[in-house]
């Protein structure tokens, strides 16, 4: 359902909906018919506003389709409420409120009104409209979930506890409990909820990225005596609770790293404190947060961080898995390495329930393809790569590792914005400061909002019975190679494909697809991945045979041209 609304000067009141059925786009031109005085009166579509003239505007309504042209005159609807309703059985229903509220100074005549119209006519009455179409719609909120997190019964996805599908559209916290207060953290989460992110990676205790560290924000320390794991403040560890308890109350499930090593061991994190402890201080540690944490059913326990443990070091992660498990934490598990997936950085564990790809390969579809096909099998997450605002990754490239993973068989992916993952920490930017936006301002930079796209795209897909095509049949030639390679996946049942097609700066790519597999004649549709713009049809349906020629449609609106194509096979009236 696409939403279009104006009101001149004071809002949007004139809401506009479509519906349309599964023959592509059609074009909606409003002509002005008249423009009068009206009162407002009570409606369940638009609110009107107390103590203020309104206009009606009549016009009239033409529309074509791929398969007919339509012009009918748009009427009062039959029920008396404030509006015009238009039907065309099979097409579309149209319901347009038009009672718009005036300005002050504009309640003297309707001409005023009626030139702010005018103006406003040719930019939001002349819409470009693909009904129904899900990938329409703005990001929204992720659908409820219920925690905890289980595997699917084919060990290639998440499921919650309804047995639910559960994507993970990811944002990396790693300092929101140090670095942040209880009320600040709120606004974070709120802000990731609304979004449509439904999993962080934070870190439990903090060694270096926190104003304050290894202390809150408020200057409570996680040890009554420092680096004594077998100390454990109750006040630090019930502030924890408290901002883990919030983000289960929004629907977030929480990647919980107990005790993050530190980059090749190093003073980041806290491998040196862990190895002087050793594995028995270690191991109550474990007990400790496992008993802790047990009934907080949204966490994942994330041992490990930023470090290539050698066999004989291993047990830096393994007792503290272990210690969990005696705890009575019965919560999933994965581990964070160094630039190595979890398998690869704990071996074969039987608490490692969920293995992930973490790299900074600009062709890191490679390693996609590589965790699908690791035996046995495990749901694999993309849990780290290049950030927004590090390594001078660029928004495309922030896109197309995360639409490759999803595409490529992950159970989901994690983002990461420089300075969202360290909220601000004094001394830690690894950009230019003076350049450096805040953290609050970074919520909304071009990385969240097109994750948030991703997210919600998904989630009006059967993204769980999808099969990732790492043979190439469906891209026969124009597939590309590198940072331009094209990512496919479909269904078993030949009944849907979905792709993405790298950028290749401005440039259109010219696709020939294999559709011998689809059940029936295909239709397709291009959704832009960096812009919330409506779909855009392909003319004319695809033969399910062999060499199908498409072309994607150039700039996607940010001097880029990635696109994601749906191709589905084509339904009868």
């Amino acid at each position: 359902m696409l939403s279009k609304s104006y009101c001149p000067g004071d809002g949007a009141l004139l809401g506009f909906r479509s519906r349309l059925g599964p023959h592509g786009r059609a074009t909606c031109f409003f002509r002005p018919v008249s423009l009068s005085r009206a009162s407002p009166r009570p409606s369940s579509a638009v609110a009107a506003t107390p103590g203020k003239a309104c206009v009606r505007l009549c016009f009239n309504l033409h529309c074509s389709l791929p398969r007919a042209d339509l012009s009918r005159s748009v009427v009062p609807s039959a029920d008396g409420t404030r509006g015009f309703r238009c039907s065309f059985p099979g097409w579309y229903s149209l319901r347009h409120a038009v009672d718009s509220p005036l300005r002050e100074q504009e309640q003297q005549t309707v001409t005023s009104a009626s030139r702010d119209l005018a103006r406003a006519l040719p930019l939001v009455l002349v819409l470009s409209l693909v009904g129904t179409q899900p990938e329409d719609l703005k990001a929204a909120e992720s659908p409820p979930v219920k925690f905890p997190l289980q595997v699917s019964e084919n060990n290639r996805y998440l499921v919650d506890a309804d047995n639910k599908p559960f994507l993970v559209t990811g944002d990396t916290a790693w300092s929101l409990i140090a670095q942040l207060s209880e009320q600040e953290a709120i606004e974070y989460l709120d802000d990731r909820k609304k979004r449509g992110f439904n999993c962080i990676i934070v870190s439990l205790i903090e060694r270096r990225f926190a104003d304050k560290a290894p202390a809150t924000i408020a200057g409570v320390k996680p040890f009554l005596k420092d680096g004594d794991f077998t100390q454990p403040s109750s006040k630090y560890f019930d502030h924890a609770a408290r901002v883990i308890a919030a983000a289960g109350e929004r629907g977030i499930s929480v990647w919980l790293c107990p005790a993050y090593l530190g980059w090749g061991g190093g003073d980041e994190g806290w491998f040196r404190e862990v190895k002087a402890a050793g594995p028995r201080a270690l191991r109550s540690y474990g007990k400790f947060v496992g008993r802790r944490f047990k009934d907080h059913a949204n966490i994942v326990w994330m041992p490990g961080g930023d470090y290539i443990m050698p066999p004989e070091e291993r047990w830096a992660g393994q007792e503290l898995a272990l210690g969990i498990r005696e705890g009575g934490g019965r919560q999933l598990m994965t581990a964070h390495g160094g630039q190595t997936s979890a398998v690869e950085t704990f071996g074969e564990q039987d608490w490692l329930a969920i293995d992930n790809v973490y790299r900074y390969d600009p062709d890191i579809w490679r390693f996609y393809r590589q965790a699908y096909r690791q035996r046995p099998v495990r749901p694999f997450v993309l849990i780290e790569t290049a950030y927004e605002g590090e390594h001078h990754a660029t928004p495309d490239r922030i896109r197309r590792q995360a639409w490759w993973a999803v595409l490529n068989g992950a159970c989901g992916q994690f983002f990461g914005n420089n300075p969202i993952w360290y909220f601000d920490a004094v001394g830690h930017s690894y950009v230019d400061r003076k350049a450096a936006p805040t953290w609050r301002k970074a919520l909304d930079l071009a990385g969240s909002r097109d994750m948030s796209r991703l997210g919600a795209f998904f989630q009006q897909h059967p993204w769980h019975r999808l099969v990732p095509d790492l043979d190439d049949k469906l891209v026969s030639d124009g597939g590309g190679s590198d940072v331009t390679k094209v990512a496919t996946a479909r269904t078993s049942d030949g009944t849907l494909a979905l792709l993405y097609v790298p950028s290749k700066g401005k440039e259109v790519r010219e696709l020939t697809l294999d559709l011998s597999r689809f059940a029936g004649p295909v239709r397709g549709r291009w959704f832009n991945p960096a812009q919330d713009r409506a779909a855009i049809a392909l003319p004319a349906l695809l033969t399910n045979a062999r060499g199908q020629t498409v072309r994607t449609p150039g700039d996607n609106g940010t001097g880029t041209s990635d696109w994601a194509l749906v191709l589905e096979v084509a339904t009868k009236e």
